[in-house]
């Protein structure tokens, strides 16, 4: 089996995978999410993404993909995830340009904003691309990188920088076959997209509604551009529920509606 990351070696998605992995496996890292998505093409392999940040929020992009891609979710790996300054001056306010993460920008947000106002932000597609600019020893020069790198080979090392110790990432694994087997007694999380047909006032309240009476307690729910104009969105949301309630779940929930249509894009265990 194929396993597709976020690459390259070391990132966290890399680390996860490493755990995830098994003897025979092979991990295959790519350059951004898009990447690790498209080239997911066979039912056995599976794509390894970065969903949802405590201090961050959700990935927004891989909300998008979810909504524009054939691909499934059936299980869940959280890891956690902490981040340390490196840099090529002798202290922070040598700093000129700072190379970040784009997700990682938003978990050492507090730290960043502490920086002379005149630093250049970069941000990069993944933590290791902000390493390898911080390695080529331009003067001037910082990036946040995992802390699990632990390289302190620099002029400027400062630990910890992330703005809250309990912080993970929760990552998913894709598939392009849809799961619905599930083991019994367990609670499963699941994602689905509702698209609206056409708009009309009191749609949302229309859509939580539904959920309310089907007893149907949400974890989720994150509004997603359509993209094809401005103030049309679909509802990407999350739910929690026994897996002895699936079946009735989504046949309630899948009963023909006439202002939206429902994308369910799997489930995966409760960890």
């Amino acid at each position: 089996m194929k396993i597709l990351v976020l690459g390259p070696i070391g990132t966290f998605s890399y680390l996860v995978a490493l755990k995830y992995k098994k003897e025979k496996d092979e991990i295959i890292p790519y350059s951004t999410i898009d990447e690790v998505v498209s080239h997911l093409k066979n039912e056995d392999d599976i794509a390894l993404v970065p969903i949802e940040n405590t201090l961050d929020g959700y990935v927004q992009r891989t909300l998008d993909l979810l909504y524009e891609e054939n691909v499934y979710i059936v299980e869940e790996v959280k890891s956690p995830v902490s981040f340390d300054l490196v840099g090529n001056c002798e202290s922070i306010k040598d700093i000129k340009k700072l190379y970040v993460q784009f997700k990682a920008n938003g978990q050492c947000r507090k730290f960043i904003n502490s920086l002379n106002n005149d630093i250049e932000i970069i941000n990069t597609e993944s933590n290791m691309e902000s390493y390898n600019n911080a390695k080529k020893h331009e003067e001037g020069v910082a990036s946040i990188v995992p802390s699990h790198i632990n390289d302190q080979d620099f002029s400027l090392f400062i630990p910890r920088v992330t703005d809250y110790e309990e912080n993970e990432t929760r990552f998913v694994v894709l598939k392009k076959k849809f799961n619905n087997d599930f083991e019994q007694n367990r609670k499963i999380r699941v994602s689905l997209f509702i698209i609206p047909t056409f708009d009309h006032a009191g749609l949302l309240y229309g859509i939580l509604k539904k959920f309310y009476y089907g007893n149907i307690n949400l974890s989720a729910i994150i509004s997603r551009p359509k993209k094809t104009e401005i103030g049309k969105y679909n509802f990407y949301i999350e739910f929690i529920i026994p897996t002895e309630q699936y079946d009735t779940v989504y046949k309630f929930l899948n009963d023909q509606e006439e202002d939206y249509e429902i994308k369910f894009l799997g489930s995966s265990y409760v960890i």
